[in-house]
């Protein structure tokens, strides 16, 4: 349908600037036009973390960077490349996206 698909999730959960910058080769930056599929929640939830072991801990310090760094990353592209149409930025309506060693492939692969 004309349309080019890249998955810029090789090294990063959210990697745009290799998905942009792969089709800076070919187009310009006003015909590139950019949607996002997070692999975080919408925002991060509170929890009680009073009676956490360390166990506990450090899966939320896990998840609270991850949500950070997913979102960093979003809005470095944004700002990195103002005339780009990031038209929509999907995430999940709950929890997260899972994870793979090959992103997006292991649900491909077990249907």
């Amino acid at each position: 349908m004309g349309s080019s698909f890249f998955d810029g999730s090789v090294i990063y959960d959210l990697d745009i600037f290799s998905a942009v910058n792969k089709c800076r080769e070919t187009h310009a930056e006003e015909d590139i036009v950019v949607d996002v599929v997070m692999t975080t929640r919408k925002s991060i939830h509170a929890v009680d973390a009073s009676n956490y072991d360390i166990l506990r801990i450090a899966l939320r310090v896990g998840e609270v960077f991850r949500y950070y760094g997913v979102a960093d990353a979003l809005l470095r592209a944004q700002f990195a490349y103002p005339t780009i149409n990031f038209r929509y930025v999907i995430n999940p309506s709950r929890g997260e996206l899972p994870k793979s060693l090959i992103p997006l492939v292991s649900k491909i692969l077990k249907t």
